[in-house]
């Protein structure tokens, strides 16, 4: 339904923020298998823009029961880069 249950950044999440309207969230309902890179999105509790990555969660009889999402800043790819590549303006 949207609604996160865990998170690494936050003791207890905050239930409120639901993310069912996220294109990841959507196409994991809809039955996507395996990774999906979500659309830039502003956060909702951050006010960041990041990038969204998600997996399903299936039950052991495969029933769509939750996702794995992750999300990383633009910033961070352009911090990664700059130290492996220094001197090109990422």
């Amino acid at each position: 339904d949207g609604l996160r249950i865990s998170s690494s950044t936050e003791f207890n999440p905050e239930p409120t923020v639901n993310l069912a309207d996220r294109d990841y969230i959507r196409a994991l309902k809809a039955g996507h298998q395996g990774m999906f890179v979500g659309e830039t999105v502003l956060g909702r509790r951050t006010g960041q823009i990041q990038i969204i990555v998600a997996r399903p969660l299936p039950s052991p009889d495969g029933v769509y029961r939750g996702a794995l999402i992750i999300s990383v800043t633009p910033q961070h790819f352009a911090d990664f880069f700059q130290k492996i590549a220094p001197g090109m303006n990422y």
